[in-house]
């Protein structure tokens, strides 16, 4: 198969039989299956070699499995709960993969995916034993490769996409290809690879590259071994060329006169290498984009995108505007400060690269530059950043500037310091103490530049200790927590009671605890509709199917914004009126009072041309019943009662429900997300318990997409709290506020204890940071990302914060004020920006030239004068000012050690 290439081990490997043992029967418990799958999954944290194929599983389906087993409730199995349904790993596939073919470990996935958000990566073991019990799929196979000067084993998530083009008869290339290719295959093998496709002699080809453009350059074939990652082959972008030689023995690029010319990207050929052409689009650009060469002011230079990396070209070009640092690097002055034996460096090599990127964005000969020197050295160093997955602006920045510090550090032997604690002494005298130790084993232009140091206080609560501790730290930048990130607001759709009356759906806006727990949400909802939390079960619903049932104890930090949460009002929950409904012991999936039997009912329609089947469509609904009373016939007429609402006309009652309906009743499987044809349910007067079990699924199979109205299926009614909760989202805070909330005192975590020398025990102590000195470029990072285990979150609230004349006087003390050498009053000159969520989200920068002090917009390759109106916004995620004093010299940043 020519769709997908790769090393033939690679190929072996993703093979999709993968039953080389006999596998676990599917246990009869759901305690059963979680001591299974905790065992497999104890048994593998991280792959232990490159022959090791690992699996991706979609996030919400491994979520939903969870729950239902109760993963991390170890309190016992009481209730009966829905198990999930078949595996659906489709979403994690882009829209247009054929699902007839086979998933390979080079198959791409869907742009913008997120681990332990979108998928989970789990162990080979793990992957065939879920897959056995509960069908499904499609396997997502990923192989292993080892990355780094460390060679640390890590699952290749995403291939390289390569252009492969032959050469024509004049050495020129055909159309460019996409073609799937592992980092560490080689160049030997992706040659054999397209030769064997093309029946060309492997050696009558010789291999050109070149990034983008038309500018090829012809590959050492004395290094045809070494893998696309040592030719820093970059992910997306990067072209290759077989030039094929001549039948007389020479080659075609080597006579004189050659120019290549850009090929037709919009062919429909497909006898070429790789994927077809029809397949190209979701690789983007056109891998013959031509690069602009053109005089610009210096500075005002884009930097491409190697796939992905809109991160480091934002983070980059902050640094780039950074006058003190651009100085000391263009003008050479770090050379003679290079440190070679700092273990904890990176032997020079990190200071050299970005000291040769300096030189390019600032030449003023090019438009746009590719920094992809400098990301190679980056992900030799530090392997999480080594692939091309979308990573932190702010996270690159740090390290760049610690890798930038180790190598250019001064200090060649480090001496052993301690800690200085005050022990009651006077803050100005622990402080200055503290910063001679730190600059006896730190001294660069970093230290000089861009470091600060803050004031530590704890104290232990016991009321008979009250040790207090004073330590005075540095920092290279400050993270400010947001002001409204202890709180979370959710929508919820609650659906009436559907027993009497049509069940009408109405969203509504709620505020809980952001570490709270379903049931603090369903109390909220109780609260703001006027009932009791007992009547409500949540559900999480998606594509028009129960996706979830949500117990009371599953956090709310596992539910994702994306989610729909459905509430629906049903007969006493026994479990849920126990107390508080943040209580651990209480679990909510349906779990009535013994009389009561609660029945999901969805909604089916006819398929869509070309598919088999039925289709779910609308908002699902709960039926709640007398388990001892109901009988099929009050189903049926519950069901037309609610379905009346889908109907262009209403019934008429005195019909009897059998000939008035428009669709059938069928008893479907017990999973969340059945998709069985299902058993029709008979009308008749017998109890419904004698066909339904509790939270039976039931289908309305409607025999004609024309009787109902789809529109009607769906519409929900706004509650006035959603439009709060949208104002509230929109309200401006301030960069004072972010300060005030990073200065306050606040008690430690259970997991943070300090060790407290008193009490000779660890203690949940107050911890309050203030600022003590403050650097000549202050760094500020907004903390609009907010992670735990499952849950991801970014806050797009407008932070507001002033370009010129920041005074941070009243963040200080009288005593740090008396110790600083110049006003803290900063100018701001340089942003990083996030715009877009979590998974799709882009980076940018805006960033001041220090020549002709205007502010340029830069969006990877592109640089465009911007005004000052546009600096301030909700995508402002890293701050970059200078003091005032500093910006007032004109002379390069002096080096004084």
């Amino acid at each position: 198969n020519a769709e997908y290439m790769g090393t033939s081990e690679q190929i072996a490997s993703s093979s999709i039989f993968f039953f080389m043992h006999e596998l676990p029967a599917k246990p009869a418990s759901a305690a059963l299956e979680k001591k299974i799958i905790k065992e497999l999954d104890n048994k593998q944290f991280s792959p232990a070699s490159t022959t090791e194929t690992w699996f991706l599983i979609s996030e919400k389906w491994f979520a939903a499995w969870k729950d239902y087993v109760l993963w991390d409730d170890d309190s016992g199995d009481a209730f009966d709960r829905p198990a999930p349904g078949p595996i659906n790993n489709k979403e994690l596939l882009p829209n247009e993969f054929p699902m007839d073919k086979p998933v390979t470990t080079l198959t791409l996935l869907r742009k913008h995916l997120i681990e332990s958000h979108d998928y989970r990566i789990i162990p080979k073991s793990v992957w065939e034993t879920l897959q056995h019990w509960y069908g499904g799929g499609p396997a997502v196979p990923r192989g292993v490769i080892a990355i780094g000067d460390q060679k640390k084993l890590i699952v290749e998530l995403t291939p390289m996409v390569l252009g492969v083009s032959l050469g024509d008869a004049h050495g020129q290339p055909t159309q460019d290809l996409p073609v799937p290719f592992s980092k560490q295959g080689t160049l030997r093998q992706l040659r054999d690879a397209v030769c064997q496709q093309r029946n060309i002699d492997p050696a009558k080809v010789r291999p050109w590259t070149c990034f983008f453009g038309n500018n090829f350059r012809k590959l050492d074939e004395a290094k045809l071994d070494e893998t696309l990652d040592d030719h820093r082959f970059q992910m997306e972008g990067q072209r290759i060329l077989f030039e094929v030689q001549n039948t007389d023995g020479t080659w075609p690029r080597d006579k004189p006169a050659v120019t290549t010319v850009a090929m037709n990207t919009t062919s429909s050929a497909s006898t070429s290498v790789g994927l077809s052409s029809s397949s190209s689009s979701q690789y983007g650009r056109s891998m013959a984009t031509q690069q602009r060469v053109t005089r610009v002011p210096p500075g005002v230079c884009g930097l491409n995108n190697l796939g992905n990396t809109c991160f480091m070209n934002s983070a980059l070009q902050c640094l780039s505007n950074t006058p003190e640092l651009q100085q000391y690097f263009f003008n050479d002055v770090y050379k003679q400060h290079i440190n070679r034996k700092n273990p904890l460096g990176m032997k020079g090599q990190l200071a050299e690269r970005f000291g040769e990127l300096i030189h390019e964005l600032w030449s003023g000969e090019r438009s746009s530059v590719s920094p992809s020197d400098l990301k190679h050295v980056i992900g030799r160093f530090a392997p999480q950043f080594m692939g091309y997955a979308q990573q932190d602006s702010q996270e690159l920045t740090a390290f760049l500037l610690d890798g930038l510090h180790e190598d250019l550090n001064l200090v060649v032997v480090k001496p052993y310091t301690e800690t200085i604690e005050s022990n009651g002494r006077p803050d100005t005298v622990v402080a200055r103490e503290s910063w001679h130790n730190h600059r006896q084993r730190n001294q660069s232009v970093i230290v000089d530049v861009f470091q600060g140091q803050y004031k530590s206080t704890l104290v232990c609560p016991e009321p008979h200790c009250q040790k207090v501790s004073i330590t005075f730290d540095p920092f290279m930048y400050l993270s400010l927590p947001l002001p409204m990130e202890r709180e979370r607001l959710m929508d919820v759709i609650l659906v009436r009671d559907a027993s009497s009356q049509p069940c009408d759906a109405t969203r509504y806006g709620l505020k809980v605890p952001k570490q709270g727990r379903v049931g603090d949400l369903k109390q909220a909802l109780a609260e703001q509709c006027g009932m009791t939390a007992d009547r409500l079960v949540l559900t999480d619903v998606h594509r028009s199917s129960f996706y979830a049932m949500l117990p009371n104890t599953k956090r709310l930090e596992d539910i994702r914004d994306t989610d729909i949460l459905v509430a629906y009002e049903v007969l006493a929950c026994r479990a849920a009126a126990q107390g508080n409904p943040s209580t651990l012991g209480t679990r909510l999936y349906g779990e009535v009072e013994d009389d009561v039997l609660l029945l999901r009912v969805v909604h089916r329609k006819n398929a869509r041309v070309g598919y088999k089947g039925r289709e779910n469509f609308g908002i699902p609904f709960i039926l709640s019943v007398k388990a001892s009373e109901a009988t099929v016939r009050d189903v049926y007429d519950m069901i037309r009662v609610h379905s009346e609402k889908l109907l262009p006309q209403p019934m008429e009652t005195d019909k009897p429900v059998e000939e008035e309906v428009p669709y059938r009743l069928k008893v479907c499987g017990d999973s969340t997300m059945s998709n069985d044809d299902g058993k029709e349910l008979p009308l008749s007067d017998d109890p419904i318990n004698r066909f339904c079990r509790n939270l039976q699924l039931l289908a309305v199979d409607w025999a004609d997409n024309n009787s109902f109205s789809e529109e009607a299926a769906v519409k929900i009614g706004d509650h006035e709290s959603v439009h709060m909760n949208r104002r509230t989202r929109a309200s401006e805070i301030t960069l004072g506020d972010c300060l005030q909330l990073f200065t306050k005192a606040e008690r430690l975590s259970p997991e943070d204890s300090w060790f407290c020398p008193s009490c000779k025990d660890f203690k949940q102590a107050t911890k309050k940071l203030d600022l003590w000195k403050l650097p000549e470029i202050l760094v500020v990072h907004l903390k609009r990302f907010q992670y735990s285990k499952y849950y991801r979150d970014k806050l797009d609230v407008l932070v507001d914060y002033p370009l010129e004349s920041l005074d941070l006087s009243g963040f200080l003390s009288e005593e740090a004020l008396a110790e600083c050498e110049a006003p803290p009053v900063y100018d701001l000159y340089a942003t990083s920006n996030h715009s877009g969520g979590l998974g799709g989200g882009h980076y940018t920068a805006y960033a001041k030239n220090k020549d002709d002090q205007h502010w340029y917009h830069f969006n990877d390759s592109s640089a465009r004068q911007a005004s000052e109106n546009q600096i301030v916004s909700s995508s402002s995620y890293v701050l970059f000012y200078r003091r005032k004093d500093v910006a007032a010299r004109a002379s390069p940043v002096p080096m004084q050690h």
